[in-house]
């Protein structure tokens, strides 16, 4: 998930959001969440430091 805000609660509620959409697709899992903050516009993520610290 990537959010262009950096702010430190911006994505407190999207976690919960993805997991309720989850929860409609037979046999889908959570297989971890990797924060993006800061990162905007396209591609905006790709090179981001936090990416690869949970790859």
């Amino acid at each position: 998930m990537t959010a262009a805000e950096d702010e430190e609660h911006t994505m407190d509620t999207t976690p919960g959001c993805m997991r309720g959409m989850a929860d409609c697709i037979p046999g889908s899992k959570e297989m971890g969440v990797i924060y993006g903050k800061g990162a905007h516009g396209k591609g905006g993520g790709e090179f981001h430091p936090r990416l690869h610290r949970g790859l």
